[in-house]
Formats: structure tokens, sequence, C-alpha cells
């Protein structure tokens, strides 16, 4: 049975009446999205990923984010979800942005609950800040035109004066008055056709899921989707970007981020899992061409489909003061594996992770395959470690040599075919593995993909994105290959044109001007009462204006980060400027 599963329907309301759920259907997937921390879970409490919209049929059980990392001081903290409700880590609302990373019972309770965004409204109310414009209003809108009630919902403003960050979701300042006013033209902004944006943290109360200590961070999560009816691929998928924000004064070494998923095929009791190295990705499929239904879940019948589960841009790597190149080995690929992008591409300290490391679970008891039970078990599964301490080896169920002679260190449970160049098992080269290769029978399958190891400073922000894909299947196709296609041209996509439309949190939120995500320029806090800390390349000359245009301030910086009090300049709206190389950026610097 999974893991905190409710014994009956009265128990099961009274838990999942402690979040609000709401449903992002645009397109051919219908995937429900809580304030639990566990994505894809309905009101019912059951499965919340229908495939395809409209079949009572689903893919997926839920999903969640997990996050470790170690203090300097040997402390591992820890938050983690799995099926959500009461029982997982993750509460509602922002926390402090003082170092203090606190939040009271009445910021949870405001915001504990799921804002659906829609960008067929921002597109007329655009139409209508052109005619205004154009002084084409009447013609345009000759019945009128009414700003949309969610436009003023839109949590855009966070209680400055009670420490939280000024800025929390993304807006377009449309007047430049550094404040969110739909009535003045101001407009919501995220990614998608259709996104659903919730708040999270992991300091509002126990972690009941983990057990762990909690970090002291903030997520901001964004659910969307696309209606593109030419694109079965992208009709079929559901996006997630995770924006995580540590707001403890602690620094984090080590950190891993995961993706949990339990992945249902109908019915949930004949499944395999797999992974895609070269994707970055993990799935799941049918052990058998039939999906029978059971009277938990009503199940696909033939050719049942794959669920996939691809990161498309992990955490930025440690920073080391360079434009990191792929391994050689590599040749002309863009990202593979645990690479993600911005390598080789002149930008210094933009590289990101990918999938670092994919295990499986099996649902119950399993000393070492099975669900965890403590910090240590989640926190390893994200490394490649069993719950017996044992690392992830190549062949059979991953736990021993699987009979294949010499045990081989894996990062990738059943890769199949996937890892041409081997990266999984560091060189070492291997046969194809796959469950039914290891030998393994069908059952109820879960994973965790992983990215990792990274750092978490005070005021860091890390983004993730992840793409839930349902494909269509075919008679006697391989599934893994399906995957590589289906994957790779999501991937393609992301980075051709999905990736440059999402607003960026905290550094671009509330401004005019849309900024580059690979800006030479960061800094933090901002608003600032006193030290703002200056993130920038090596040699480069930052200077500060007043808002009539008069140089307040100026300095060359010859490392990569820098300091400045502005508590002693008058409260107001200041231009940062900084250049190097030929390059120049501009940021919005606030003084309180």
């Amino acid at each position: 049975m999974k893991r905190h599963l409710l014994l009956c329907a009265l128990v099961l309301s009274f838990f999942t009446a402690l979040s609000q759920v709401t449903v992002v259907d645009t397109n051919n997937v219908a995937a429900s999205v809580n304030t639990s921390g566990s994505l894809f879970r309905g009101s019912s409490g059951m499965a919340g990923f229908e495939f395809p919209k409209g079949s009572g049929i689903h893919t997926l059980f839920a999903s969640s984010l997990w996050l470790g990392g170690v203090t300097p001081d040997s402390q591992l903290k820890l938050a983690a979800g799995m099926y959500g409700n009461e029982q997982g880590d993750y509460y509602t609302g922002p926390l402090t942005a003082d170092g203090t990373a606190t939040i009271t019972a009445q910021t949870m309770e405001f915001y504990d609950q799921v804002w659906l965004a829609n960008a067929a409204d921002v597109e007329t109310h655009l139409l209508f800040l052109e005619s205004v414009a154009n002084n084409t209003y009447n013609e345009v809108f000759p019945n009128g035109y009414t700003v949309p009630e969610w436009f003023f919902e839109w949590p855009a403003m966070g209680d400055y004066y009670n420490g939280q960050a000024l800025f929390l979701a993304p807006f377009f300042d449309y007047d430049g008055d550094i404040n969110y006013t739909p009535a003045n033209g101001d407009y919501p902004l995220f990614p998608g056709d259709e996104c659903a944006y919730i708040i999270l943290n992991d300091k509002g109360g126990v972690h009941y899921e983990s057990l762990g200590q909690p970090m002291g961070v903030e997520i901001h999560c964004f659910v969307y989707s696309f209606n593109d009816e030419l694109n079965e691929a992208l009709n079929n998928s559901v996006f997630v970007r995770y924006e995580i924000i540590n707001r403890s004064a602690a620094t984090y070494n080590d950190v891993y981020a995961g993706i949990f998923s339990d992945l249902d095929i109908g019915t949930s009791i004949d499944d395999y899992i797999a992974s895609h190295v070269e994707q970055a990705a993990y799935y799941a499929y049918n052990g058998d061409s039939f999906d029978e239904a059971t009277f938990a879940s009503g199940g696909y019948g033939e050719t049942p489909p794959i669920q996939a589960v691809a990161v498309l841009s992990g955490p930025l790597k440690q920073a080391d003061d360079t434009d990191d190149l792929l391994p050689a080995e590599l040749g002309d690929y863009q990202t593979y594996g645990p690479f993600g992008t911005g390598y080789n591409d002149g930008i210094i300290d933009n590289e990101r992770l990918g999938l670092t490391n994919f295990m499986y679970i099996n649902t119950g008891t399993s000393p070492i395959t099975g669900d965890p039970d403590n910090t240590p078990d989640f926190y390893n599964y994200m490394r490649g470690i069993w719950k017996n301490g044992q690392t992830l080896s190549f062949g059979g169920f991953g736990a021993n040599n699987g009979g294949m002679g010499e045990m081989i260190e894996a990062d990738y449970a059943f890769p199949g075919t996937s890892d041409p160049l081997f990266i999984g098992t560091q060189g070492v080269e291997t046969t194809e593995w796959t469950e039914l290769i290891g030998g393994n029978t069908p059952g109820d399958r879960k994973g965790v993909g992983a990215m990792g190891p990274f750092i978490l400073e005070p005021g860091d922000h890390q983004t993730i994105d992840i793409v839930y894909s349902s494909i269509e299947n075919e008679a006697g196709a391989d599934p893994n290959e399906l995957v590589g296609q289906t994957i790779g041209g999501l991937r393609q996509a992301f980075l051709d044109n999905i990736f440059s439309e999402i607003p960026e949190l905290g550094r671009t939120v509330g401004v005019a001007e849309e900024l580059s995500k690979q800006s030479l320029l960061s800094m933090y806090p901002n608003p600032a009462v006193d030290i703002v800390s200056f993130t920038h390349p090596v040699n480069t000359q930052l200077q500060i204006f007043a808002a009539d245009g008069r140089l307040v301030a100026q300095w060359f910086a010859t490392s990569k980060t820098s300091q400045f009090d502005v508590s002693q300049l008058e409260s107001g709206v200041y231009m940062v400027v900084a250049k190097s190389d030929e390059r120049q950026a501009t940021e919005r610097l606030f003084r309180y």
C-alpha cells in the first residue's frame, strides 16, 4: 500500500480539506494542483494527472520536491513530500526575508490558495492598453473593458514592513511606480497558456514526512501548460517551475534537489520504471501490452501510454569563475544527463545541472529499496544510495551485481540503452539494463530524479524546470526510443522558445524592463536599508545613479562580488549600471 494513504473516505475528506485544489486543463492533460506541496493530488486525495483529459484514467498519483543540504557544522536539514496533506513537510506562504525565515499562522492561512492565471486575459489586457495609447479604445472595445478580477487577487506584493520580500508573484509594472496596481495597467507575469501558482515554505511546522529539520526555504511553484493541437508532445505535457529561495541565514553545502514521482499507468500494480540518461528523464510504462482495470483505477487497455518526467533546467552548479566546457566525449551534445545548459557559451558561471541521479523506490517496507523512513533515507536516495547504505549498482535490481561479475557503481537505475557514452557508469562500458532484463516483476513503482550537489547561500535563488509528458504508445514500440524522441523535442522547444518567456522571480519581478536571465549583475537584498551585496564578473565597473541622473557612487570590482552601504543614500529608486568586457547591465535598486 502507498505510504500515508488514508484508510477510509471519512478520514480522507477530512485531510484533503486542509489544502486548496485547482486544475490546469488547457490542453490534453487535466492536472490537479494543491497547496500541500504534493502536486497532482485531486480534491478527493486520489490521483490528479488525468490523461487524456476526460478519460477518468491517470498516469501519475503524486509528485513533489525534495530538498536537502548540510550546514557548515555538518547538520543535515531536509524537506520532502510524497503524498501531501497534513503528512508533508511543506506549508503555505512566504517567509520573512531578514534571515530569520519565520512565518505566522495567519500568513499561512491567507496563502493557502492556488492562483490560476490564463494568457487569454492578459492578451486582451494588452490590447486594451494598446487601444488607450492609440486612442482607439471605443473602436476596439465598443462594449467597454473590465480588468479581470483575478488580476487584483494576484499576490504580487509581500508585506515588506513585516519582514516579507517586497515582491512575490511576478508582474509587469506598466506605470513604473514600483507598486502592483492593475487599475493603472499592471498585470501578472507567468509562463504558459494556463498557469497555477502557489507559494510554499518548509518552516511552518513539523516535518511529518521526512522527520527532518527545516532549511528555511521559500518555494514559488508555477504549474503551467500550452494548448497547441499541432504539437502532440506539447499538448500532452505539463511544465513545472520551482524557484527556491534560501530565506535563512545559513549556508547549505552538498545540496540535492529531487523530483519524487509516484508513477501509476492506470492500474498501479503492473508497471515498470526506467531512466533516460541522455534526455535527463525517468519514466514508467506498463509491464505488458494490456493495462487491466481494478477497483482502485480504470485501466488503459491496449497500448497504455508512457509517463515521463524530465529535468529541462536544473540548479546552477557551484561557481568557479570560468565558462565550463562539456567533457570532450560529449561531442556535439548541448545537454546530456548530469550536464544541463550554459556550458561552453562564453558566459561565466551560468552552467546548470541536469539529472545527476535516478533511483526507483518500491512501495512497502523493504530495508533496501522500500519507502524512505527517516531523513537520511530521503537524502541518500537523492545521492544514489539505498536505505541500507549500499550504492546503486549496475544490473539486477540495482542493489547487487546481478550475477554480472564485478560490481559497477551506477548513477541511474534501468537506463536501457539511453547512455551510449556511459556517463552514468563513469565511462565503464555496460550492456542494456531494464527491469525486465534485471528479472524484476512489474509492480507499483515510484522514483526520484535528483540534481546535485550545489550550494545554497543566504538569499540565494535557484530555479528548476521540469516537464511531465504523457506519451502515446504504439504496439511493439521501444519505450526508451519514444521517450528520447518526445523529451528531445520538448527540450529543444523549451530552449528555443519557452525558456525566454518564463519570468524570473526576485531579481526581475516588479520592474518594467525585461532583463536577461544571463545578466551581468544581481544584488541582494533589494529593497535594502544598509549593506547591499552585488554579484558580477571580475573586473567590473559599477555606478549608482539617482532618479534625477546624478552619479552618487562608483567603484571598480576586481572580484566577482562587492558591497555598498546604501544607508548614506536617501530613500528612493536608483539605477545600478555594471560594465564589463564591453557588456553592460542595468538594474533598479530600491532604498527604503
